[in-house]
């Protein structure tokens, strides 16, 4: 081998070595290269966490399943994207929200729930059963006032929200509309879902509108409904007498 061949070669491996080290480096400090705006950008994460195990699905593929102890599942390494994410469970109603991950951050939707398809449903043990009727059409719980009207349901935060999605004191939101009557809002026990009572249909409903809101029909219901936290149980009027609805 000529010398000018041993240079050659020397140089060519400090060259291969410069742009791995360069590339390695990027890669640490969390930047990776996106063909779509042909350039380096940094990446983001996302998560979710659900009151159950479930698949997890990012853009159709399955990506895996929420944790075992704490139902939660994390995704890094991110390119700045909108990305559709669905929760599955056999049983279960599909929970789906478009996702963005912006450059360099941390998106988290710490307050999926999936329902069954079917609630359990058994015989309240209880003649004196009362429906209480509240004209009264604004519903508070911690940190948010809930006011609605015969179509419409606005959120206005009464504190600071200390997880995402990030929310200031005096903040007002629409979160839904409905083409028939309103009659009743209650709130669900994590103050981030909502029971909604319209068209004889009682509806289950997260409050976060980021991507898209989650809905669920959960029964039929042609009577004035309780929602008791303390049981996590719905009360209404069926087949003559008082029954519960059991939620997990």
């Amino acid at each position: 081998m000529s010398k000018q061949t041993r240079w050659a070669l020397f140089y060519t491996a400090v060259i291969v070595f410069l742009i791995l080290s360069y590339a390695m480096v990027v890669f640490a400090l969390g930047y990776q290269y996106d063909f779509v705006q042909n350039r380096f950008v940094r990446m983001g994460s996302l998560r979710v966490v659900a009151n159950t195990g479930a698949e997890v699905y990012i853009n159709n593929k399955l990506e895996g399943k929420t944790s075992f102890l704490s139902n939660n599942f994390s995704k890094g390494r991110l390119l700045p994207r909108i990305y559709t994410t669905r929760l599955e469970k056999d049983g279960y109603h599909t929970w789906e929200k478009k996702i963005t991950v912006v450059a360099g951050f941390f998106t988290d939707v710490p307050k999926v729930v999936l329902l069954p398809l079917e609630l359990p449903i058994e015989p309240a043990a209880t003649s004196s059963f009362g429906f209480p009727m509240d004209d009264n059409a604004a519903r508070e719980t911690k940190g948010k006032l809930l006011t609605f009207t015969d179509h419409e349901i606005t959120i206005e935060w009464t504190d600071n929200a200390d997880y995402q999605p990030y929310h200031r004191t005096g903040d007002r939101e629409v979160i839904a509309r409905f083409p028939q009557k309103i009659n009743d809002v209650q709130w669900y026990k994590d103050r981030d879902h909502i029971f909604v009572a319209s068209g004889g249909i009682l509806y289950f409903m997260e409050i976060d509108k980021r991507g898209g809101i989650n809905s669920y029909e959960i029964t039929t219901l042609q009577s004035p409904f309780v929602y008791d936290a303390d049981s996590n149980s719905i009360f209404k009027l069926a087949n003559g007498g008082v029954v519960r609805l059991k939620l997990p």
